[in-house]
């Protein structure tokens, strides 16, 4: 067995069956048409069974690959779910993805989480002489209101510092994304900080769609696996699969791009 970037162990697997209301919940089964593209409901990975995704401890750009990695977790953001769906798996080990769900019922019916946890998909490197963390995750709709938005949701925030190889490594910025483009908080603000983690709200923006942003909210982990952890057959996914209306941030077509258009500084 490996071992998570956390340091516990995890294996990954789809499930179909995550039809049951939560307890206490007023959103019913009826509200949410759960789809996949691979068979079965909203495809979630499962953290029991199944195999495991690989651990690649491949160094990028001269750092080493242990560094990055510690550095990946030590920075690792929490996640504020203000409304809409919470956070699910994208992928699993085998490179099946799930389909999502239809715009149907409350903003978070059918998406407010199994109980089995999710995951956040990192990926880093140097941008301009500044250690780039983007931090992506994957929700089955983006529903601002109910009957408007789309199919499929990705969100990131890239985490700016100045060096994963030194001893104390710094944030020196935080860009959530923000619909097309992206917030800059360069220095992040005190309050949205919690010793090297930075907190970040998910919230409705009506009636354009949902957007991360900073938060004084504290907010939850999600399990992280790094880009070269995937599997190839998960990659091979992520680089190809078409989610609609959402892009895979982290992608080979996407990862530079979208670091260019967060740059947070001046020069």
């Amino acid at each position: 067995m490996q071992r998570r970037l956390d340091g516990s162990f995890y294996r990954l697997r789809l499930n179909p069956d995550i039809s049951a209301p939560d307890v206490n919940d007023e959103d019913t089964d009826e509200q949410a048409e759960e789809e996949s593209s691979v068979g079965g409901g909203l495809r979630e990975e499962r953290r029991r069974g199944g195999g495991l995704f690989a651990h690649n401890r491949r160094a990028q750009r001269g750092v080493d690959g242990q560094m990055y990695e510690k550095a990946a977790v030590k920075f690792k953001p929490q996640l504020h779910i203000t409304n809409g769906c919470h956070a699910y798996p994208a992928v699993d080990e085998a490179g099946q993805t799930g389909g999502g769900l239809k715009i149907k019922g409350a903003p978070s019916a059918g998406c407010k989480g199994s109980g089995w946890g999710s995951q956040v998909y990192g990926r880093s490197g140097w941008y301009q002489d500044v250690w780039a963390i983007m931090y992506s995750w994957y929700f089955p709709k983006d529903e601002p209101s109910s009957g408007i938005g789309h199919r499929h949701e990705w969100e990131p925030v890239i985490v700016w510092i100045n060096n994963p190889d030194v001893e104390n490594p710094k944030i020196l910025a935080v860009t959530p994304s923000a619909h097309s483009g992206y917030h800059t908080y360069a220095p992040p603000n005190a309050g949205t900080v919690d010793g090297s983690t930075t907190k970040v709200a998910y919230e409705s923006h009506w009636p354009m769609d949902h957007a991360l942003d900073s938060t004084s909210e504290a907010g939850d982990f999600q399990d992280l696996i790094m880009w070269d952890q995937l599997t190839e057959n998960a990659r091979r996914a992520l680089n190809s699969v078409n989610f609609g209306s959402a892009n895979t941030p982290m992608n080979d077509g996407n990862f530079q791009s979208k670091l260019g258009r967060a740059w947070p500084f001046s020069s």
